[in-house]
């Protein structure tokens, strides 16, 4: 019987995988960046695209990231990890889980046809698994000098205060009028 006690005590003491973790939004994420920054996070939101792709917190979140007068967006830049870069924090200690990025591209399609997806009403969100980073000095980021909206952030045109390094993607959602809710 100990045994089987002081196997579970060890189970209890072992991390939770990325399957179990709690799935945080994005306006919590950025709430609470510095917390999260360097571990391997569960995050949902819709997915947004410029230069590159990026996850929003959507028009409910009403938390505003201002340091010296500069408001960040409520958005998380996504890259994949780049072992091959000069620059240490585009490394991660995982690879790219292309199957996953397929059942992803192939889910968003089936959800919009079997789950009566209203363009006008509904939101995709999809669920990203990776290392979230984020600096930790911000406030010293920004600056008027700098071009195109005065920060040095992540992504495109440095313009996010966090970026997340994909690890692997959780089935689409879809968000049926949930437009209008408001997060802290």
């Amino acid at each position: 019987m100990r045994p089987l006690i002081a196997a579970f005590a060890v189970l209890l003491l072992l991390p939770k995988s990325s399957a179990q973790q709690k799935i945080l939004s994005v306006c919590d994420l950025i709430i609470h960046r510095e917390d999260y920054n360097g571990q391997i996070v569960s995050v949902r939101g819709e997915v947004g695209s410029g230069d590159g792709i990026f996850l929003d917190a959507g028009r409910g979140c009403a938390y505003k990231l201002i340091t010296n007068g500069v408001v960040w967006p409520n958005a998380i830049w996504l890259t994949f990890p780049n072992n091959k870069s000069k620059n240490p924090l585009d490394h991660a200690d995982f690879g790219i889980d292309w199957k996953a990025e397929k059942e992803e591209a192939g889910a968003v399609k089936l959800i919009v046809e079997r789950e009566g997806f209203d363009a006008n009403k509904d939101h995709i969100e999809h669920t990203f698994v990776g290392l979230f980073r984020t600096y930790l000095d911000l406030d010293k980021r920004v600056s008027p000098s700098l071009q195109i909206g005065g920060r040095a952030g992540f992504g495109d045109q440095n313009l996010f205060p966090a970026e997340l390094i994909i690890k692997t993607r959780g089935k689409p959602i879809v968000a049926h009028g949930a437009a209008n809710k408001k997060q802290e």
